[in-house]
């Protein structure tokens, strides 16, 4: 017995006349010609869609077999070369802002260490 799903709308199996599109019944007979017609899916007791038993995928890139569709798709990722990450540099206008924002920064963190730095020498002064 096989766990199939319904694809097909105009297919109705004489062991459940009432199927809908999308059910998953357990198949008494033979299968292999209502995956190829497109009737149904083979699945699995969770209803992942599952390849024919003894299906190997062949990659069209380097011809090795695996009988995983997991497997395949991994194996075929592994050609697409990652792309190099496109590092947009900053026009004229925008660098000028950024330096401007920049040299605020500085000048505020100068500001705040030495307000510190009287804070501090004020307080020596006092308990000295």
């Amino acid at each position: 017995m096989a766990l199939l799903k319904k694809i097909n709308p105009n297919w109705f199996p004489s062991e459940k006349k009432d199927l809908q599109v999308g059910e998953i019944f357990d198949f008494p007979g033979e299968y292999t010609q209502l995956l190829k017609g497109r009737d149904a899916v083979l699945v699995d007791e969770n209803g992942n869609e599952l390849p024919m038993p003894g299906t190997v995928f062949t990659c069209a890139i380097c011809f090795e077999g695996t009988e995983s569709l997991q497997e395949y798709t991994e194996h075929v990722l592994g050609h697409i070369p990652t792309p190099a990450p496109v590092i947009e540099q900053p026009t004229a206008e925008e660098q000028a802002v950024v330096d401007e924002i920049k040299e605020k920064r500085l000048a505020n963190i100068k500001k705040a260490q030495e307000a510190r730095k009287a804070k501090l020498a004020a307080r020596k002064a006092k308990n000295g």
